[in-house]
Formats: structure tokens, C-alpha cells, sequence
């Protein structure tokens, strides 16, 4: 749930969580044998891209920063 000051996250940031949450349970066509997933880590890079930009427009707005 997001508050009321900060924008719901876009849709290709929910579609990321959910193929994350989705390779938790079951792998997928794409995985390798090895267990790794390409599909899976983009995903995350994405996720990690979203998290840093929310951070930084936390801090932006709680200091103050230029």
C-alpha cells in the first residue's frame, strides 16, 4: 500500500515483483539448468533501479537536498 505522498509504482515495476515472487515458487521455460533465470535477473535490476529512485526522492524531500 502506498501513502498518499508518494505515486504508486509504475506497472512494469509490479510486473517485476510479481515475475520474482513468481520464480520463488516455479521455475519457468527461460530458466537455465543451473537455476539461473535472464528473465528473472532483469527483474531485479529493475526492482533495484525503482528502490534507489524512491530513495532518493525520499531524501530529496525529507533534507532538502539541491
Amino acid at each position: 500500500m502506498t501513502s498518499i505522498w508518494e505515486p504508486e509504482p509504475p506497472f512494469l515495476v509490479m510486473a517485476a515483483g510479481f515475475m520474482v515472487d513468481l520464480h520463488t515458487r516455479k521455475r519457468c521455460p527461460h530458466c537455465r539448468q543451473d537455476g539461473t533465470c535472464p528473465r528473472v535477473q532483469r527483474a531485479k535490476r529493475l526492482l533495484r533501479a525503482w528502490r534507489l529512485t524512491v530513495e532518493e526522492r525520499r531524501r530529496r524531500r525529507y533534507f532538502r537536498c539541491p
